[in-house]
């Protein structure tokens, strides 16, 4: 009778394991989305199975939740899953943004230059973090680099049109938001 019972419940566990292996992302064909290179990714419904995806978002999380209440352990806790986020993904641009958020809100602004930096390089026509990295700039006073850095002036130059495109009422506050960054890169005259 033992015997019959232990060959039941491993033949259980076989049956189990291969209905949890095949409803996982890695397995599950169904469960893909396919970008134009032809790599994939899965559905954003089931990012509990990418630890990058949590990373980034509990950052971002936490970060709205610093604008709301200033305190100093929600920004290194911040910065703790931005880092990890990075490591896990290091070509996911908008985690090098909350990374870069997250160093300048530390203190860290060297860190968070070369953050800011690596999200230009990843994401260089990247809209959606135009606006973030715009302000960002500005609090890091990267008009300063970006008079003497042509790649850095064209960056900005390209988020600052990027904006532009997106938002009217956007591409009319820039020049109160950001004026530092709007005069090194378009020059006082040319501010509207």
């Amino acid at each position: 009778m033992l015997p019959l019972l232990q060959l039941v419940l491993l033949a259980l566990a076989i049956i189990n394991l291969s209905i949890l292996i095949g409803e996982s992302p890695a397995a599950d064909q169904t469960a893909r989305q396919h970008d134009p290179s032809g790599d994939w990714r899965t559905d954003g419904v089931l990012t509990l199975y990418d630890r990058a995806a949590y990373d980034r978002e509990k950052a971002l999380d936490l970060l709205v939740a610093l604008a709301q209440h200033e305190d100093a352990a929600l920004a290194e806790r911040a910065l703790v899953h931005a880092q990890a986020s990075v490591r896990r993904a290091p070509a996911d641009a908008l985690a090098w943004n909350l990374l870069a958020w997250s160093h300048a809100l530390v203190g860290a602004e060297r860190d968070a230059r070369a953050a800011l930096g690596r999200t230009f390089a990843l994401a260089p026509h990247g809209a959606a973090l135009a606006r973030d990295r715009l302000l960002l700039a500005e609090a890091l006073r990267m008009d300063e680099v970006a008079k003497k850095d042509a790649t850095v002036r064209t960056a900005l130059a390209r988020d600052l049109a990027a904006v532009g495109r997106r938002d009217e009422d956007a591409r009319q506050a820039v020049p109160t938001l950001i004026p530092k960054v709007v005069d090194a890169v378009a020059g006082p005259d040319e501010r509207r």
